[in-house]
């Protein structure tokens, strides 16, 4: 280790060139069909969901498949709340015109969503607006703006939740972390008869016949008054909140997510990837790791998507959609995506995570199904 520091820059060089031979390698030795890749992988999954020792990771893609709104559809609707109070005293702003301008902001300046949202709670807070109220606000257009045309108990949330169906032999899934505020997948258990018990707090524990479902971003269920202590939830909104449980190793949440990565097999669903916390979490808990113990739902690129877009036309004073291809080379295309999978596989396996790779959301309740079959 000494060594390695005095040369620190020698040393990254040569593991950065043992990388790259190791991305050739699998490259040039792969000869399989990233289909017969993923049933391998989901044999897997199943062996090591038999043995009872499993949490499942939920993070956005499952509460959208049932209309809740993205993260940016949120903002922009807390935006135009700010907005319309701040030109509350000018009766010549329109609503029209108020989203027109967060719109354009949008367009413009493209800050990260947790800058955003701290823009958005600074702006708030000079309205004299207090937490309990900036709370009720967000919990207000979390569920105004779920899409009415989706069911909200989705294919794939009743596909999580029939996986936390217990057994005559004991519960397999043996917690969720969920990192969305809602409380989507509770009232889908609730309907089931499963027993569950919300965790948003530290100092609180689920019963042995309960599922405990960590909130570790904080929760906002639909109706407050079923749940206990909801004021002292720390509320990933913005950065603040981000910053407070990023610096803390010691927040309950992220202890709770540790212990889960360190004991558990664990299945991700929904999440991008991209939380530079639960990348870090990964990492310490993949230090000594003999196999790659965790899977990840992850979509893949197809070359109609990357190679090819959907613009309007407008013929005869109709718009006519026309699909035109927008990369040269189709060929070097899917060469370049077929090195790009394998790069994502090779990376997320440092974390001791596989990929499970998916081309349509639909594609994922398949899957879980076959777990409930075993």
């Amino acid at each position: 280790n000494s060594i390695a520091y005095t040369h620190r820059t020698e040393t990254k060089r040569i593991i950065d060139n043992i990388f790259s031979l190791r991305i050739e390698q699998v490259i040039e030795n792969d000869n399989k069909d990233w289909k017969d890749e993923r049933e391998d992988i989901i044999i897997s999954l199943i062996e090591c969901f038999k043995n009872r020792q499993f949490s499942l990771l939920l993070g956005a893609g499952v509460s959208s498949s049932a209309g809740m709104p993205t993260w940016a559809n949120l903002l922009n609707s807390l935006f135009v709340s700010y907005l319309s109070n701040e030109f509350d005293k000018s009766k010549s702003v329109t609503n029209d015109e108020v989203k027109e301008i967060v719109n354009r902001l949008n367009n413009i300046d493209q800050q990260s969503a947790l800058m955003a949202a701290r823009y958005l709670r600074k702006g708030l807070s000079k309205q004299q607006i207090n937490d309990e109220t900036f709370i009720k606000t967000i919990t207000k257009s979390l569920y105004e703006l779920r899409d009415k045309n989706k069911r909200e108990d989705s294919d794939l949330i009743n596909a999580v939740s029939n996986i936390c169906m217990p057994r005559q032999n004991g519960a397999r899934v043996k917690s969720l972390i969920t990192y969305n505020f809602d409380d989507l997948l509770e009232k889908n258990l609730t309907v089931k008869s499963i027993k569950f018990h919300s965790i948003y707090t530290e100092n609180e524990n689920a019963n042995t016949e309960e599922l405990p479902i960590y909130h570790v971003h904080g929760f906002l269920p639909e109706n407050r008054d079923k749940y206990d202590s909801l004021d002292k939830t720390t509320l990933v909104f913005s950065e603040e909140g981000y910053h407070h449980i990023y610096s803390d190793p010691f927040h309950w949440s992220n202890l709770i997510q540790l212990y889960n990565l360190k004991e558990n097999n664990c299945l991700m669903i929904g999440l991008s990837m991209t939380d530079p916390n639960l990348r870090r979490l990964l990492d310490i808990s993949a230090k000594n790791s003999e196999y790659n113990r965790h899977f990840v739902f992850l979509k893949r690129l197809t070359i109609e998507d990357f190679a090819y877009a959907t613009i309007d036309i407008k013929e005869d004073d109709k718009i006519i959609k026309h699909k035109v291809q927008i990369i040269s080379n189709v060929k070097n295309a899917e060469d370049f995506l077929h090195r790009h999978h394998k790069l994502n596989e090779e990376i997320m396996k440092e974390l001791s995570v596989n990929i499970i790779w998916y081309e349509s959301h639909d594609d994922i309740p398949p899957i879980l199904k076959r777990l409930n079959e075993i």
